[in-house]
């Protein structure tokens, strides 16, 4: 069972340091903390990157950052156009979206203030926000990666 937790966020941008050369971001943006996929290959769960103190509880407890478009209205303003990456943790399309509807908030939030947007997903759900990611590719420039896994099957004693 899932349990989400509303939290007030005091900021939402991270900028790095430097341009992230893998997507190709300067700003990350998550609008969750854990995600509900909990993908084996997931490089947030690992020792290095710790998000929970315990990692099984990373796909069971997700911190909802309630106030993320107001702390993104507010933090846009103050910082240079550059690429925000949605998401290098967790992913802003995971079940939790269809529920609290973050990330399309923040979407809109980028395009008005014509901030470039690279989104990495597994989801489909982001077929809901093709209006957006139009209207911030004909202001400045947007891209979509997937994840596209293979699921195994499984059969019961009854099929084989």
């Amino acid at each position: 069972m899932v349990e989400f937790v509303e939290i007030k966020a005091k900021s939402v941008l991270q900028k790095q340091k430097y341009r992230d050369n893998w997507f190709w971001s300067r700003y990350n943006l998550n609008p969750y903390r854990g995600c509900q996929f909990a993908c084996n290959y997931c490089d947030a769960i690992t020792e290095k990157y710790l998000v929970h103190e315990d990692y099984r509880d990373f796909s069971r407890i997700i911190h909802v950052k309630r106030n993320a478009p107001e702390v993104l209205e507010r933090e846009v303003k103050k910082l240079k156009r550059d690429v925000v990456a949605m998401s290098g943790v967790t992913d802003p399309y995971q079940p939790a979206e269809k529920k609290y509807g973050l990330t399309r908030k923040l979407l809109e939030i980028l395009a008005e203030h014509k901030f470039p947007v690279h989104i990495i997903t597994k989801s489909d759900l982001v077929l809901r926000d093709v209006d957006l990611l139009r209207e911030i590719v004909q202001q400045t420039w947007c891209t979509v990666s997937l994840t596209i896994i293979k699921q195994k099957l499984s059969r019961t004693c009854g099929e084989i």
